[in-house]
């Protein structure tokens, strides 16, 4: 995520790294020392072993189930807990 949109040497000053470098999708493929056919690569290639669904079918709503509404920020709904002891925090820390 925190390369979206940076150019390399701003990766590099906000990770606060002395440099920055990216290994070559073959140099990636070679470390794993596994053939190339066995191996999913679609996050960088692009090419995925499965067909991919229409577009309209992809983003977070299709884990959601259909008329599903999701809470705003103005949903007053409060979920009732057990008071939290020092003992409980502790053990839920």
């Amino acid at each position: 995520m925190i390369a979206n949109g940076l150019a390399v040497e701003d990766i590099r000053a906000s990770l606060g790294a002395d440099s920055l470098g990216y290994i070559s999708q073959e140099g990636m493929v070679e470390a794993t020392k596994q053939p190339r056919e066995i191996l999913c690569t679609a996050c960088f290639s692009g090419t995925y072993p499965t067909p991919l669904p229409e577009a309209d079918k992809l983003g977070k709503a299709v884990l959601e189930a259909p008329g599903s509404t999701v809470p705003s920020s103005k949903d007053t709904t409060t979920i009732e807990t057990e008071p939290q002891t020092p003992a409980t925090q502790e053990n839920s820390a």
